[in-house]
């Protein structure tokens, strides 16, 4: 008999509920908020433009090893703009001199919210380094010093004395 009531207070507890939770004060339909715009309707943020890399050479395309080159670049809606071959980070317009050793191909890399932009240029190097200066070995070293000391000796026994 017990469990008989206990299943009739919950069941008179949940109604209850339920019309308490339905007498709540009802909005007007004026106050409520104006219905959002379908899909179509919404405006789309204008999506950021993709960097553009205006110009991006290297003067003369050609030298002769010693010589340098100049770069010379131009880059728009771009945040981030680098050049490899160590030169880093560089602002939207500039120039560089440069001296390459051998051939070398430059590359520029603009990066900006609308994406990505890359150009290259390449510098061809004629000629020959010229070779280092000859050393003389330990050996031939050790040789020239005994011998300028028999010299030296022969001086100051001869002459010198």
């Amino acid at each position: 008999m017990r469990s008989k009531q206990r299943v009739v207070v919950w069941i008179i507890s949940i109604l209850l509920l339920a019309f308490v939770a339905g007498c709540r004060k009802k909005v007007p339909v004026s106050a409520m908020a104006p219905p959002s715009p379908s899909p179509s309707k919404a405006q789309v943020a204008p999506r950021s433009k993709a960097p553009t890399i205006s110009e991006f050479i290297v003067e003369p395309s050609t030298i002769v090893w010693g010589q340098s080159v100049a770069l010379r670049w131009g880059v728009n809606d771009a945040s981030d703009i680098e050049i490899n071959q160590g030169i880093g980070a560089v602002s939207s317009v500039g120039d560089r001199r440069v001296l390459p050793n051998k051939a070398t191909t430059y590359t520029l890399l603009a990066k900006g919210p609308g994406g990505t932009a890359m150009a290259s240029a390449t510098v061809s190097v004629t000629g020959v380094p010229p070779s280092p200066p000859a050393t003389l070995g330990t050996r031939q070293a050790v040789k020239t010093q005994d011998a300028l000391w028999a010299l030296g000796f022969l001086q100051y026994f001869f002459l010198g004395r």
